[in-house]
């Protein structure tokens, strides 16, 4: 969480404000992510590299997808709550001119 960073930030010195450290994160392009056991941050950074975003891609889709479904040509990825933007942004990372990755509301 927010405040457990914010703690450790303290114990390393660092007294920031959850307003600040809030912002330095969304700056950051972090976002906070359910894995396994809790949460973490990763990544939503968006990169030209098609290779970092294929990586990317092998890194979220096991932690943060849930299921599939598709109609026709239309195939849609369910994720996990709080996944949809960093595999939106491997996706698009990725460069794959025939796929788009979107966040649905």
């Amino acid at each position: 969480s927010q405040e457990e960073l914010r703690r450790h930030l303290l114990a390393r010195g660092w007294d920031v404000a959850q307003s600040t450290l809030s912002r330095d994160l969304h700056e950051l392009r972090l976002a906070r992510v359910p894995t396994g056991g809790g949460t973490r941050y990763v990544s939503t950074e968006q990169t030209a590299d098609t290779e970092q975003g294929r990586l990317a891609l092998e890194t979220l889709l096991p932690q943060l997808f849930d299921r599939i479904d598709g109609v026709g040509e239309l195939v849609v990825l369910h994720t996990l709550p709080g996944g949809a933007q960093p595999i939106a942004a491997a996706f698009d990372g990725a460069g794959w001119a025939d796929v788009l990755g979107t966040v649905a509301g």
